[in-house]
């Protein structure tokens, strides 16, 4: 679906699927909902995907359990699967760390192929790291935030093994970044930075502009927490760069907000000033976002 989906066509994909259910028509329903669900993501509606998905994820369960032959029985296998990997992208996004957990968790368990397997550990290496964030943010487990954030670098380590077997750059570009931010929740900014570097290495050899800002962004952010402003000036400058060049003025004007931070914290004030105002005027330039 091109863009943003309008109501109506929400309305006709929600109709439709409804009217394959009553239909008893599983295979239908399963990819129109798969399509809803989506859509709903696009429109930012996290909990309404989500909702689709994990009806999508039970139609595939159950056609699974009714396949007849091996082939139908693999099709409804890495049907679920797939779903799976979207239940917990929904769930994530709508804040529910744990169910994306689960979610990626089960996806791992169904995988069949090295390539379904390196997807399903790299989001749910990702996964891991957004619940190791939601446990520290709440101050109640640092426990639980640990082992999170350790389980994370594990899933990450499995996704770059699997995507480097595969030889497939784009695969192993996230999984450094993936892997980098893991890192930085478990405290470890040298492994971070590496990581980062990688991921940066990689992005740039394939010319994808998204990928260089959100590189350099991620390597900015570390150098920022480990204390190490200068540093982090020097990342965001490049950010800057490659998202002014790329046209992403979101994230240009993030980039210019992380500038002046780094000048805030060298005592750089009218510096700081400044950068903030073009942030300002980078974002209200429009622009694409990722």
């Amino acid at each position: 679906m091109a863009g943003s989906p309008t109501p109506s066509s929400l309305s006709s994909l929600r109709a439709a699927a409804d009217a394959a259910a009553a239909a008893d028509d599983g295979a239908t329903e399963q990819a129109l909902r798969n399509q809803l669900g989506a859509a709903l993501s696009a429109a930012g509606r996290p909990a309404a995907a989500r909702a689709q998905h994990t009806t999508e994820v039970h139609i595939c369960r159950r056609l699974l359990l009714a396949a007849s032959t091996p082939a139908e029985a693999a099709r409804w296998r890495a049907a679920a699967g797939a779903g799976l990997l979207r239940l917990g992208a929904a769930a994530a996004a709508a804040g529910r760390t744990a169910e994306a957990v689960a979610a990626h968790t089960a996806c791992a368990a169904l995988a069949a192929t090295p390539r379904a397997s390196a997807r399903a550990a790299a989001s749910l290496g990702a996964s891991l790291v957004h619940r190791a964030g939601t446990l520290r943010a709440a101050d109640v487990d640092d426990g639980a935030a640990d082992a999170a954030a350790a389980a994370a670098r594990r899933q990450c380590d499995r996704a770059l093994a699997l995507a480097d077997a595969l030889d497939d750059e784009e695969m192993l570009q996230a999984a450094h970044i993936t892997a980098g931010v893991a890192a930085v929740e478990a405290g470890d900014t040298p492994a971070a930075l590496t990581a980062f570097s990688e991921g940066l290495a990689l992005a740039l050899s394939r010319g994808d502009a998204p990928g260089v800002v959100l590189a350099t962004e991620n390597a900015a952010a570390a150098h920022a927490e480990a204390g190490h402003p200068a540093a982090a000036a020097a990342a965001y400058r490049e950010m800057v760069d490659a998202a002014s060049s790329a046209g992403l003025a979101h994230e240009e004007s993030v980039g210019l907000a992380g500038l002046a931070r780094a000048a805030a914290a060298r005592g750089r004030h009218a510096e700081a000033a400044r950068g903030w105002r073009a942030g300002a005027g980078a974002d209200g330039r429009g622009g694409c976002r990722r």
